[in-house]
């Protein structure tokens, strides 16, 4: 009669608490974070309150309008130059009041330097038809005389909006210019004959520019220099 409890029992014996133990450390128990969950599935495989990263955006019907661009520094609340100015911007995104301000002191400066040095190339980038003819026959006309003008901006005291305007597809813009400055005219011999080489006098220049906003050129141009 063969013994029950031979080596082979006992080997599969073993073989089998083996298999049991490592399987119970692979898939764990039901403690822990693999508890029963006292709320049920949400239905058609959905989970049910759980957070989102996933931020909604308004349908195309509730889109807020973009809010007009404020200006209000530039001049008063509801006057004329605001007015254009919102116009040319809504015309022209890239337009921006303080970068054409900024641009417009940088012009001024340039061109009064380029008129009293005579530099015609400077100039004709800067200035339209009519104004071009105009300042380039003042210079020939001074050339003629042999006199020479020396003029030294000290400083950029203030500038501002005069007035701002759309008509059909031009802007135009003017701005007055407040600066101080040394203004000197020298005849063929060196003598001043008009202005002071010491003094410096404060000096008021208002200048139109303008621009037709469908051109693929970005540069502004002075169409017209009026009395301050």
């Amino acid at each position: 009669m063969q013994d029950p409890f031979d080596f082979t029992t006992i080997l599969f014996a073993l073989l089998a608490l083996f298999v049991i133990w490592k399987l119970r450390s692979v898939l764990g128990s039901k403690d822990g974070f693999d508890q029963k969950q006292d709320t049920p599935p949400a239905q058609n495989g959905a989970p049910q309150d759980q957070p989102s990263n996933v931020v909604r955006l308004p349908g195309k019907g509730s889109a807020m309008p973009a809010a007009a661009p404020d200006y209000t520094a530039f001049g008063e609340a509801g006057s004329a130059v605001l007015l254009g100015l919102e116009q040319i911007k809504a015309a022209d995104k890239r337009f921006e009041p303080a970068g054409f301000l900024d641009g417009a002191r940088a012009a001024h400066e340039m061109i009064l330097q380029a008129f009293a040095t005579g530099d015609l190339k400077t100039l004709k980038s800067l200035l339209n038809e009519a104004l071009f003819s105009s300042f380039s026959s003042a210079i020939a006309a001074r050339d003629a005389k042999a006199e020479k003008l020396e003029t030294t901006l000290i400083s950029q005291e203030k500038s501002k909006f005069e007035s701002a305007q759309l008509n059909n597809n031009e802007a135009r813009i003017t701005v007055r210019f407040r600066t101080k400055m040394i203004t000197v005219t020298r005849d063929k011999l060196g003598t001043i004959i008009d202005g002071s080489a010491d003094e410096i006098a404060d000096v008021q220049d208002v200048w139109s520019f303008a621009r037709d906003i469908t051109a693929r050129d970005p540069n502004w141009k002075l169409v017209a220099t009026l009395e301050a």
